[in-house]
């Protein structure tokens, strides 16, 4: 088992839910086992989504193909 904890700051929350449901898909066949969402209560535009994979090597290029890198 690997875990990815990714940290982020959305717009509105409606927009985010869209984009994280729409990409499951994809997350499954990277080996995604699950995805958690956390919301901040005191800053609800931060969010916290913990991610299960059966491998290190799914996770890894779920990593690669975000965003996240500034």
């Amino acid at each position: 088992m690997a875990y990815v904890l990714v940290q982020h700051k959305i717009g509105k929350w409606s927009e985010f839910e869209g984009i994280f449901r729409g990409d499951g898909e994809r997350r499954k066949i990277l080996g995604s086992k699950s995805g958690k969402v956390f919301r901040s209560l005191d800053a609800p535009d931060e969010i916290f989504v913990l991610f299960e994979w059966d491998s290190v090597e799914g996770a890894r290029k779920f990593a690669d193909g975000l965003e996240t890198h500034e």
